[in-house]
Order: structure tokens, then C-alpha cells, then sequence
């Protein structure tokens, strides 16, 4: 497994039930429908995947944030479930 990022902000879009998470990508790679798993602070581990990517391709990134990304997770996940500082973990 690979560690991708570290939680920053957790916004709960209503009333589409989607969540987006911005976080410092560590690579800048993550994919749409990728298998990813959530590691809380407090040791709370989730296996989810990556419901959209919305930051990277619509909106420009500046040079002072060029790895802020923007990501939707399923429904299911809400935003008690990610706090800030939880690890974005891939299964590649």
C-alpha cells in the first residue's frame, strides 16, 4: 500500500450525499473508481474508493497549491468518518 495524502478540510455536499475531501496529494496521482483506504488518527480504518476528482480537471491549480486535490467519496462515507489529519492510503 501507498500513502497518497493527509486529510485538510472535509465539505458535505447536501443534498447530492457526497463528500469531498481536499488534501496534499504526496504524488499528485489518484484516479476516479480507485480502490482507497482511510486511516483516522484514532486508528478507525475504512476500505472505500474514490467516487470522482473534480479539482484537478476542471479548475486551474495555482503555483503556490499544485498538488490540492478535490475528491468525492461514496454516500456512505460521511464527514464524522474523516476527520482532519486521516491518511489517504492506496492499494496499488
Amino acid at each position: 500500500m501507498k500513502l497518497l495524502a493527509r486529510v485538510e478540510d472535509f465539505f458535505e455536499l447536501i443534498p447530492h450525499s457526497s463528500v469531498t475531501v481536499r488534501f496534499l496529494a504526496e504524488d499528485g496521482r489518484i484516479r476516479e473508481k480507485e480502490k482507497i483506504q482511510l486511516r483516522t488518527p484514532d486508528g478507525q480504518v475504512t476500505n472505500t474508493y474514490v467516487a470522482g476528482i473534480w479539482h484537478v480537471k476542471y479548475l486551474p491549480l495555482t503555483p503556490r497549491d499544485p498538488n490540492i486535490v478535490h475528491i468525492s467519496l461514496p454516500p456512505e462515507i460521511k464527514k464524522q468518518d474523516v476527520p482532519s489529519g486521516t491518511e489517504i492510503w492506496s492499494f496499488r
